[in-house]
Protein backbone atom coordinates (compact mmCIF):
# COMPACT_ATOMS: atom_id res chain seq x y z
CA UNK A 1 0.00 0.00 0.00
CA UNK A 2 1.26 3.48 -0.72
CA UNK A 3 5.04 3.73 -1.08
CA UNK A 4 5.35 0.01 -0.30
CA UNK A 5 3.23 -1.06 -3.26
CA UNK A 6 5.03 -3.48 -5.54
CA UNK A 7 7.77 -4.46 -3.09
CA UNK A 8 6.24 -7.84 -2.26
CA UNK A 9 6.40 -10.45 -4.99
CA UNK A 10 4.54 -13.63 -4.13
CA UNK A 11 5.22 -16.75 -6.15
CA UNK A 12 2.75 -19.56 -5.62
CA UNK A 13 4.71 -22.76 -6.16
CA UNK A 14 2.34 -25.28 -7.64
CA UNK A 15 2.05 -28.87 -6.56
CA UNK A 16 4.28 -31.20 -8.52
CA UNK A 17 6.78 -28.52 -9.57
CA UNK A 18 10.24 -29.93 -10.21
CA UNK A 19 13.79 -28.63 -10.15
CA UNK A 20 13.67 -27.10 -13.63
CA UNK A 21 10.45 -25.22 -12.82
CA UNK A 22 11.80 -23.62 -9.66
CA UNK A 23 15.19 -22.73 -11.18
CA UNK A 24 13.36 -21.13 -14.12
CA UNK A 25 11.17 -19.07 -11.75
CA UNK A 26 14.09 -17.88 -9.61
CA UNK A 27 16.16 -16.97 -12.64
CA UNK A 28 13.35 -15.04 -14.36
CA UNK A 29 11.74 -13.41 -11.30
CA UNK A 30 14.18 -13.18 -8.39
CA UNK A 31 17.11 -11.85 -10.41
CA UNK A 32 15.23 -8.87 -11.98
CA UNK A 33 13.59 -7.99 -8.65
CA UNK A 34 16.89 -7.94 -6.78
CA UNK A 35 18.61 -5.96 -9.52
CA UNK A 36 15.78 -3.40 -9.53
CA UNK A 37 15.60 -2.84 -5.77
CA UNK A 38 19.31 -3.35 -4.94
CA UNK A 39 18.82 -4.63 -1.37
CA UNK A 40 21.43 -3.99 1.28
CA UNK A 41 20.80 -7.46 2.73
CA UNK A 42 19.38 -10.65 1.24
CA UNK A 43 17.56 -12.76 3.83
CA UNK A 44 16.78 -16.33 2.82
CA UNK A 45 14.28 -18.39 4.80
CA UNK A 46 16.09 -21.62 3.95
CA UNK A 47 13.34 -24.18 4.19
CA UNK A 48 13.75 -27.60 2.66
CA UNK A 49 10.23 -28.94 2.96
CA UNK A 50 9.86 -28.58 -0.80
CA UNK A 51 12.06 -31.67 -1.22
CA UNK A 52 10.18 -34.57 -2.80
CA UNK A 53 10.84 -36.81 0.24
CA UNK A 54 9.39 -34.32 2.73
CA UNK A 55 6.05 -35.42 4.21
CA UNK A 56 4.74 -31.84 4.28
CA UNK A 57 6.11 -30.78 0.91
CA UNK A 58 4.02 -30.40 -2.17
CA UNK A 59 6.71 -30.29 -4.81
CA UNK A 60 9.15 -32.73 -6.36
CA UNK A 61 12.39 -30.87 -5.75
CA UNK A 62 15.65 -32.69 -5.24
CA UNK A 63 18.67 -31.51 -3.29
CA UNK A 64 20.18 -30.37 -6.60
CA UNK A 65 17.62 -27.58 -6.90
CA UNK A 66 18.75 -26.13 -3.57
CA UNK A 67 22.33 -26.07 -4.87
CA UNK A 68 21.27 -24.19 -8.00
CA UNK A 69 19.02 -21.80 -6.09
CA UNK A 70 21.91 -20.99 -3.76
CA UNK A 71 24.11 -20.28 -6.77
CA UNK A 72 21.46 -17.96 -8.20
CA UNK A 73 21.21 -16.09 -4.89
CA UNK A 74 25.02 -15.69 -4.71
CA UNK A 75 25.26 -14.48 -8.29
CA UNK A 76 22.40 -12.07 -7.75
CA UNK A 77 23.99 -10.70 -4.56
CA UNK A 78 27.22 -10.14 -6.48
CA UNK A 79 25.31 -8.24 -9.15
CA UNK A 80 24.14 -5.72 -6.54
CA UNK A 81 27.58 -4.98 -5.11
CA UNK A 82 27.88 -8.04 -2.92
CA UNK A 83 24.85 -7.60 -0.71
CA UNK A 84 25.37 -9.72 2.41
CA UNK A 85 23.30 -12.87 2.57
CA UNK A 86 21.75 -14.34 5.70
CA UNK A 87 20.37 -17.87 5.44
CA UNK A 88 18.12 -19.01 8.29
CA UNK A 89 17.23 -22.69 8.48
CA UNK A 90 13.50 -22.92 8.82
CA UNK A 91 12.05 -26.21 7.69
CA UNK A 92 12.51 -29.70 6.41
CA UNK A 93 10.88 -32.74 7.96
CA UNK A 94 12.61 -35.67 6.33
CA UNK A 95 16.03 -36.17 7.91
CA UNK A 96 17.68 -37.53 4.75
CA UNK A 97 16.25 -34.79 2.52
CA UNK A 98 17.15 -32.08 5.01
CA UNK A 99 20.74 -33.29 5.39
CA UNK A 100 21.24 -33.75 1.65
CA UNK A 101 19.78 -30.34 0.83
CA UNK A 102 21.74 -28.46 3.49
CA UNK A 103 24.91 -30.24 2.35
CA UNK A 104 24.35 -28.97 -1.21
CA UNK A 105 23.84 -25.40 0.01
CA UNK A 106 26.97 -25.56 2.17
CA UNK A 107 29.01 -26.92 -0.74
CA UNK A 108 28.05 -23.89 -2.81
CA UNK A 109 28.78 -21.49 0.03
CA UNK A 110 32.19 -22.96 0.83
CA UNK A 111 33.64 -23.85 -2.55
CA UNK A 112 36.36 -21.78 -4.11
CA UNK A 113 36.30 -23.84 -7.29
CA UNK A 114 34.26 -23.10 -10.37
CA UNK A 115 30.64 -24.04 -9.78
CA UNK A 116 28.72 -26.29 -12.10
CA UNK A 117 26.46 -24.65 -14.64
CA UNK A 118 22.89 -24.02 -13.63
CA UNK A 119 20.47 -25.74 -16.03
CA UNK A 120 18.88 -23.22 -18.38
CA UNK A 121 15.76 -25.23 -19.10
CA UNK A 122 12.42 -23.52 -19.48
CA UNK A 123 9.17 -25.20 -18.55
CA UNK A 124 5.64 -24.40 -19.60
CA UNK A 125 4.33 -24.42 -16.02
CA UNK A 126 7.03 -22.03 -14.81
CA UNK A 127 6.67 -19.79 -17.87
CA UNK A 128 2.97 -19.34 -17.14
CA UNK A 129 3.70 -18.34 -13.54
CA UNK A 130 6.49 -15.96 -14.58
CA UNK A 131 4.17 -14.31 -17.13
CA UNK A 132 1.51 -13.76 -14.44
CA UNK A 133 4.03 -12.26 -12.02
CA UNK A 134 5.42 -9.95 -14.68
CA UNK A 135 1.93 -8.77 -15.67
CA UNK A 136 0.97 -8.05 -12.05
CA UNK A 137 4.18 -6.17 -11.28
CA UNK A 138 4.84 -4.42 -14.59
CA UNK A 139 3.30 -1.20 -13.26
CA UNK A 140 5.99 -1.04 -10.56
CA UNK A 141 8.83 -0.78 -13.06
CA UNK A 142 10.58 -4.10 -12.49
CA UNK A 143 9.82 -5.33 -15.98
CA UNK A 144 9.35 -3.05 -18.95
CA UNK A 145 8.30 -3.87 -22.48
Amino acid sequence: VGRGAGYTVNLPVFKQMEDADVVHIYRDVLVPVVRKYKPQLILVAAGFDAHHRDPLGRTRLTEHSFRWLTQIVLQTADAVKRAPILLALEGGYDNYALAASVREVLKVLTTKERRERIPLTRTVQAEQLVDKVINVHREFGIWTD
